[in-house]
Formats: structure tokens, sequence, C-alpha cells
């Protein structure tokens, strides 16, 4: 068929993989982030869920916590803004989970 080029398996498999290294590379990035910005003890009942665009969705264990972070927002946001090094404001989005 003209216009499609054959692809190897191996090429397939090296790019899924590479994505994949990259996500958690990400992923592991922002947990880092977090507990730096929030502390052990916040971050040992808390963690990222994912972040979109310049919000990060965190996900609490506890409405103690909940109240904790939600009282501590703003300067969570500043710090957590200077880890990620984003170079504008970061806001996050508490919600209860497990």
């Amino acid at each position: 068929m003209p216009g499609i080029k054959p692809v190897q398996i191996k090429d397939i498999i090296r790019s899924a993989v590479d994505k994949a290294r990259a996500a958690q590379k990400g992923t592991d990035d922002l947990r880092k982030a977090w507990q730096s910005a929030a502390g052990n003890e916040a971050a040992a009942h808390s963690y990222p869920r994912k972040k979109n665009g310049d919000t990060v969705v965190i996900v609490v264990d506890s409405s103690v916590w909940m109240h904790y972070l939600h009282c501590n927002k703003n300067v969570i946001e500043n710090k957590l803004a200077v880890f990620l090094a984003t170079g504008k404001g970061v806001h996050i989005k508490l919600m209860a989970g497990e």
C-alpha cells in the first residue's frame, strides 16, 4: 500500500516503554515536590493524583488533614510552584479519597 511504511515491533515497544518511563518520572517528581511543599507528615496523609495545567489534584485521607491543607493552601501552593519550577502559580485542588 502506498504511503504506509512497515514498523518493527521492537520500535513500537521501545516507544511505549520510553513514554511509560517519562510518565513515571513525572509522577515521581510531582510526589517529591508535594512532599517538600506540604511536609512529610501531611504528605503521609495525602498524595498528588494528577497535574492538569497549573492545577494539581491532591487526594487526602481524612477530614482533619483536608482542613489542615485547606488552611495552609496558599503557602503550600507557593512552595509547590518553586519545587516544580513552573515559573507561574500552581493551584491545588483537594479531594477526599483513600
